[in-house]
């Protein structure tokens, strides 16, 4: 499976991307500062959404600019496993804005140096992220929106809970900047969705993930609706499929003050919530 893990990767983001991002000879993320990884090729960019949109919206593509989002993972993948990686996160799309980033690592899952984890914490976003699914499947929920304390060694055990994880996202390329303001709405949700199913399935296939979490609403209902979850009995945050896996019906875990599940007014509402989730995910464990 490493053979078609890195097919998979080379046709999905293209050869230019891949080099720079994926060690030569083991299934691990390269080390080392951002800038050096992450500003790349524009034009091998833009030729790589055209290779995989179909042919009626190339011209709408040469006109724009495009980034991607890289899948996230610490440590080497190990595809002996009867799950690769426990947890797969699904995002949304890339949102790189302007400067020389053409590609980066999803909500920034890599380990940067030994035992440097700063790009986790490197957007509020990011931290909330973290400190959410760590409160959901780790029971710690104490510490990961301070962007200080990604900066230092992180503590072991939530180091092993990252290594759980896989991350990547619907649409893992996007175009730098404000979507909506450059290709019509209706025809980008075409071009998402679209690739989506397959880029999706084929990950699920490679990673064989024991539980998926979406991210927002359009995800949780694109993965419902094209890989058959459904109720499974009292669980009312999770729903099966039937390759027995599980996925996590929450709001967006990276959301901020307007989403009263992980931000509630009155802070003490805060544990209640995360407890009924804790309490169902005990379940399956």
């Amino acid at each position: 499976m490493e053979k078609e893990f890195k097919e998979f990767l080379n046709k999905n983001f293209g050869e230019h991307i891949t080099t720079k991002l994926l060690n030569d000879n083991k299934l691990s993320l390269k080390r080392g500062d951002a800038n050096n990884i992450y500003n790349g090729d524009l034009e091998g960019n833009k030729k790589k959404v055209i290779e995989l949109v179909e042919s009626e919206y190339h011209e709408k593509i040469n006109e724009n600019d495009w980034a991607f989002d890289f899948p996230g993972w610490i440590g080497e993948l190990d595809f002996t496993k009867v799950n690769v990686k426990e947890i797969l996160v699904i995002g949304m799309e890339p949102h790189i804005g302007e400067g020389g980033r053409t590609a980066q690592v999803t909500y920034g899952l890599r380990e940067t140096a030994d035992n440097d984890f700063s790009e986790l914490g490197e957007h509020l976003g990011n931290r909330r992220l973290w400190n959410n699914l760590n409160a959901v499947f780790n029971n710690d929920d104490s510490k990961y929106y301070n962007e200080e304390t990604y900066k230092k060694p992180l503590d072991l055990d939530f180091k092993n809970f990252l290594e759980k994880i896989y991350i990547t996202d619907m649409s893992h390329f996007a175009i730098k900047g404000t979507v909506k303001k450059t290709i019509a709405f209706k025809d980008w949700n075409n071009i998402r969705s679209k690739n989506a199913t397959n880029y999706i399935s084929e990950t699920i296939t490679l990673i064989k993930p024991k539980f998926i979490v979406s991210q927002g609403s359009k995800v949780t209902g694109f993965i419902n609706k094209n890989f058959d979850f459904a109720k499974d009995g009292d669980l009312t945050f999770f729903r099966k499929n039937q390759d027995g896996i599980y996925h996590i019906i929450l709001p967006h875990l990276a959301s901020g003050n307007t989403n009263n599940f992980w931000f509630p007014k009155n802070p003490e509402k805060r544990e209640p919530n995360i407890d009924k989730i804790k309490k169902q995910f005990d379940k399956l464990k």
